[in-house]
């Protein structure tokens, strides 16, 4: 059940704008304002205080400003996790992978009609991939929905080995019902490929990816098969995000690089990309992990949001950015969970950022999906939360033991994988918001602020 407050959006408007920090208090990690918030909303969504089972799902059931209009368990059972980690919307489908739950699990994704009612939006097909499979960002459509790419590592995010090859996929998705194995990529390198993007550039599909050696493909389909031909290099750290620039007039690619920072490229030209900037963290001291970009022009300014993901004792943040000079990029803000509670393995750390219109979603792993206010610079300084959600249906999973058959969903290099919910990703609909929980599936939730 999901549990509404009544408060109306234009209290935290007010609550904001008269306590949040300006500007020049961007770097403070936390705030008056934020904890005014928490008690607007009337629960912590990092469920800090008193005794607290992170592996109770029911106990995390929570919705501020958000109404959950859909829930699809996928692959999610009594038996297994989700093991869902990835979506992307294209020309009215969505798409959702899987990695499986259970070493015995099969992989892949599945495809849904979002046309008819984005806010049930119905299963109607799967591409099932045999192993499991793992990356927080390992798949994407393009444009018109005809082509996926899947990206595979070779071990995944609890620790199975793939039974087939890492590298990159080419599916052939023009029969939804029907998706068809069309083309491989074999990584380069150990590791196989943790991310993908797929942009269209001068009628031209390219796909992007995290992997070793030439890491730029083009999906060429001037024979009777298409495949992935690679064309280029281009370093890419963690995720990325590529853009068409209303004001330059070409596609640049956004680049997280982890500790090594944030690269943006021009790659009008896939076969010789030019670097245009870069940006770190000030003061960083190593921490902060940078992990995701999001892209969106607000007020004639091109603002960037930069996320990390972390998981030591301290919060994750995200840093707003006016990158509208790219030669003297500006800090707009820093924001982090209004608690500060810290990253704690990965357990509360932040993951994806994405915009829908004037508002910027952000998944947080345990801590759940947040929505901020991006309608201009003054609500981006004021740090206007609109809504909070946490995945709350539970399916009976628990996590396992390791056994000599199963990898454990608990623990993989010491991060903890298991506490639900678990938001890996959101993506943004037709006027609602698609939550990937790990454990217990595919989430729609409709905003209900004005």
């Amino acid at each position: 059940m999901i549990h509404l407050r009544p408060w109306a959006v234009i209290v935290v408007l007010a609550v904001a704008g008269c306590l949040s920090p300006s500007a020049d208090d961007a770097a403070a990690s936390t705030s008056t304002t934020d904890a005014a918030i928490l008690d607007l909303i009337g629960f912590d969504p990092m469920a800090q205080g008193g005794e607290h089972d992170h592996y109770d799902i029911a106990s995390h059931t929570h919705a501020w400003q958000f109404e959950q209009t859909d829930w699809e368990a996928l692959t999610a059972t009594s038996e297994r996790s989700a093991g869902l980690h990835a979506l992307d919307v294209r020309d009215g489908w969505l798409f959702a992978a899987v990695w499986g739950g259970d070493a015995d699990d099969e992989g892949g994704f599945f495809i849904l009609d979002a046309h008819t009612d984005p806010a049930d939006p119905q299963v109607v097909g799967r591409f099932q991939f045999p192993g499991t499979l793992s990356g927080d960002r390992s798949m994407e459509a393009n444009d018109d929905a005809t082509f996926a790419v899947l990206g595979t590592e070779s071990v995944d995010s609890v620790g199975h080995v793939s039974a087939a090859p890492a590298g990159l996929y080419l599916v052939d998705i023009s029969d939804k019902a029907a998706p068809e194995l069309v083309a491989f990529e074999k990584a380069e390198g150990i590791g196989g490929v943790h991310s993908v993007t797929i942009h269209r550039i001068d009628g031209e599909d390219y796909v992007f990816a995290l992997t070793g050696g030439q890491n730029i493909f083009h999906i060429d389909t001037s024979g009777p098969l298409a495949r992935l031909v690679r064309v280029g290099s281009i370093p890419i750290g963690h995720d990325s995000v590529v853009m068409d620039d209303p004001v330059l007039g070409i596609p640049i690619l956004y680049a997280a690089n982890g500790g090594a920072g944030f690269t943006i490229t021009d790659v009008s030209d896939p076969t010789n990309p030019q670097r245009l900037a870069e940006w770190n963290i000030p003061d960083r001291e190593d921490k902060y992990y940078i992990h995701t970009g999001a892209v969106r022009f607000i007020e004639d300014r091109r603002v960037v949001v930069v996320s990390t993901e972390d998981w030591q004792d301290y919060p994750s943040a995200f840093w707003a950015l006016d990158m509208s000079d790219f030669e003297d990029i500006q800090n707009i803000t820093m924001w982090q969970n209004p608690g500060g509670v810290a990253a704690q393995d990965l357990r509360f750390s932040m993951h994806n950022p994405r915009f829908m219109g004037d508002t910027l979603v952000l998944s947080h792993y345990h801590g759940g999906v947040w929505a901020f206010d991006f309608s201009s610079l003054e609500a981006i300084r004021a740090h206007t939360i609109t809504g909070v959600f946490l995945p709350g249906e539970d399916t009976g999973w628990v996590p396992k033991e390791p056994t000599a058959a199963t990898a454990t969903e608990q623990v993989f290099f010491d991060f903890d994988n298991a506490a639900t919910p678990l938001a890996f990703d959101v993506e943004a609909g037709d006027g609602v918001v698609y939550v990937a929980d790990v454990h217990s599936g595919l989430y729609t939730i409709k905003p209900t602020w004005s």
